[in-house]
């Protein structure tokens, strides 16, 4: 409730900002045959037009600049497991598919430029639902990018809170992605096993287990099960968007996490498992502002292994 507020308060003086710049124009206009003009440049004018022209800017590169503009961000993780061997895994979130292509392009080229033994993907497929307007070219988009995307020994995603729109596994087919909504996938490498688990959204954690002696991987749309899941090594997951519109020093002004800002984006270590919040790739569908602001669509390379 909290954040919803901060939120609110946020797009409240967005438009309270709009609404002096143009009172002042109006104003102006109205009294322009009695000096009306010279209102424009006295001193709170000045401050109402530097603070218009700085909210506008910010909103121009929300909406052009920063959703179109990729961030690759590389962990290496130190995993006992793997002591003699390495794993090279990439993830990524939320691609909230829309009509209108945006980044798709370039986090094929980055994935695949990462040379992964594995890549995950953790929910949100795309936006429109079945019959929806727009439904057909966003889900012609979506099976296109998940199609181009390589791995050397698989790929896998689970289902986020957006699939109740739309058949999930449906989606995946064809693309090389396989669904593990309640399952897991065993792979070797140089010698060393890795467990890679998936939980559907809304799933709870009592409904799959660990392999022991395995470095083991939770797949988990959103962060939400960080505290409550064990014998896990690396949690990945996404949901939040990084808050899709952040504060330079305070950061997401909301997530839809049950922890709230605990665990916004990046990296945790939750009772020795690391955890990995992705700020995805698209952004809320509905009526919600396609605009990101200092909160950049993200894909990550993780290095795992004992040497690194």
């Amino acid at each position: 409730m909290f954040f919803r507020l901060v939120f609110m308060l946020f797009a409240g003086g967005i438009l309270l900002v709009f609404w002096a710049e143009i009172s002042l124009l109006v104003r102006a206009w109205l009294k322009r045959g009695k000096g009306g003009w010279q209102s424009l440049v006295n001193r709170y004018a000045v401050l109402v037009h530097v603070v218009f022209l700085v909210t506008a800017g910010c909103l121009v590169w929300g909406y052009w600049v920063e959703p179109y503009w990729l961030d690759v961000s590389e962990v290496r993780v130190k995993a006992g497991e793997l002591a003699d061997s390495s794993l090279r895994v990439v993830h990524f979130s939320d691609l909230h598919c829309d009509p209108v292509e945006r980044c798709e392009e370039e986090l094929v080229a980055a994935v695949n430029a990462a040379d992964a033994d594995i890549v995950v993907f953790t929910g949100d497929m795309l936006n429109p639902a079945a019959g929806d307007v727009g439904h057909a070219e966003a889900e012609e988009l979506f099976r296109r990018t998940m199609g181009a995307i390589e791995a050397k020994a698989g790929k896998f995603a689970v289902s986020g809170n957006w699939e109740w729109r739309n058949d999930a596994e449906g989606l995946l087919e064809g693309t090389g992605f396989v669904l593990l909504d309640g399952e897991r996938q065993m792979i070797e490498k140089d010698g060393a096993e890795v467990c890679v688990t998936g939980l559907g959204y809304g799933d709870r954690p009592g409904s799959v287990e660990v392999a022991e002696g395995a470095y083991n991987i939770l797949l988990y749309h959103t962060p939400d099960l960080v505290e409550s899941v064990e014998g896990f090594d690396l949690y990945l997951c996404g949901h939040t968007h990084g808050g899709q519109v952040a504060l330079p020093w305070y950061g997401a002004l909301i997530t839809f996490s049950e922890f709230g800002k605990k665990y916004e984006a990046g990296r945790y270590e939750v009772g020795g498992m690391d955890v990995y919040v992705s700020r995805g790739i698209g952004m809320e569908g509905g009526g919600a502002p396609r605009v990101r602001f200092c909160a950049r669509p993200e894909v990550t390379v993780f290095e795992i292994g004992g040497g690194v």
